[in-house]
């Protein structure tokens, strides 16, 4: 039960956009939501190869963008909670917005060490 404590603490704090997420929490996070969705896409693979009449893939494509969607607020959570651990705001998201050198600078912040938390307004 340990190994899914972030993923489920991912989803009860997908609305708390103020507090902070670890290193480890937000990597176990997005790895095990990354887990959930290839097995989702290859149980609807598989049902769209094995099934004629195409009821059950359905369900498992409808399935696959119902957890899509969930998942939007929860990882805008996460990612805001971890950029403030790393000492970032918030806005720093927005760097993704530049092309091929924005991304990789944003995972080069989401793997910053954790800094104190003195109560200081992050920038």
């Amino acid at each position: 039960m340990s190994f899914f404590k972030e993923y489920i603490s991912m989803w009860k704090n997908g609305l708390d956009f103020s507090s902070r997420t670890s290193r480890r929490g937000y990597w176990m996070a997005m790895l095990q939501s990354f887990i959930a969705i290839i097995l989702i896409t290859v149980c609807f693979a598989v049902v769209v190869s094995c099934n004629e009449n195409g009821i059950l893939a359905a369900i498992f494509g409808f399935l696959f963008i119902i957890y899509m969607f969930m998942l939007i607020i929860p990882g805008f959570a996460i990612c805001i909670r971890r950029m403030r651990d790393a000492g970032k705001a918030w806005y720093w998201l927005f760097i993704n917005i530049i092309p091929i050198c924005g991304p990789i600078w944003f995972v080069i912040l989401l793997c910053k060490k954790s800094v104190p938390d003195d109560g200081t307004p992050v920038v």
